[in-house]
């Protein structure tokens, strides 16, 4: 962990992030040990380099084979989400994205249970909300990413969607007013 949080640079750091999270989900081998460890970094203040390295790790994670990494168990998601939600309300664009990443995957891969008591309360308004602000804020290209994490997790679990018909409608009004948003 702390080999992780000395790399200088974010691109090496986020790559080393993502292989770490790829070698922990071999099957053979898993490290569930990784998601306590991820859960302590998201600790760290907002905005600062352990936070950063733990936000990679979580996007990174939320990515690969989660039964072996236990990533997206109950217990884990009950951990993670105030964190996430914390990171999610940040000021720093590339933290806020990545928060929004690992939420919207997790989103699609925690249970029904964990994603009703614990993800979507804490964490689906938050990331509406930070897309919203990136989205008229001069960081269009950051509230894109944003919104094509939570496009993806509309599309694969609606339930976390649930009950946010005036956010997303607010979301839906700042994305025809970005410039940056182009619909594909």
């Amino acid at each position: 962990w702390a080999k992780l949080g000395a790399e200088t640079s974010s691109i090496v750091s986020r790559a080393l992030c993502h292989a770490v999270a790829e070698e922990a989900s071999i099957p053979e081998q898993p490290w569930p040990e990784l998601v306590g460890q991820c859960a302590t970094g998201l600790d760290a203040a907002a905005g600062s380099r352990q936070a950063a390295v733990a936000l990679a790790l979580a996007d990174a994670l939320a990515d690969f084979d989660t039964e072996k990494t236990g990533a997206a168990s109950d217990a884990a998601v009950a951990s993670w989400a105030p964190k996430l939600a914390t990171h999610v309300a940040g000021t720093d664009g590339d933290h806020v994205v990545m928060a929004a990443r690992a939420i919207c995957k997790l989103a699609v891969r925690c249970s029904p249970a964990a994603r009703k008591r614990a993800l979507a309360p804490a964490c689906c308004g938050p990331v509406l909300a930070a897309t919203q602000k990136l989205l008229t804020n001069d960081e269009e290209l950051l509230g894109v990413d944003c919104l094509d994490a939570l496009v993806d997790a509309a599309g694969e679990a609606p339930a976390f969607l649930a009950g946010q018909a005036e956010g997303l409608l607010q979301l839906v009004g700042a994305a025809a007013r970005a410039d940056a948003f182009e619909p594909e």
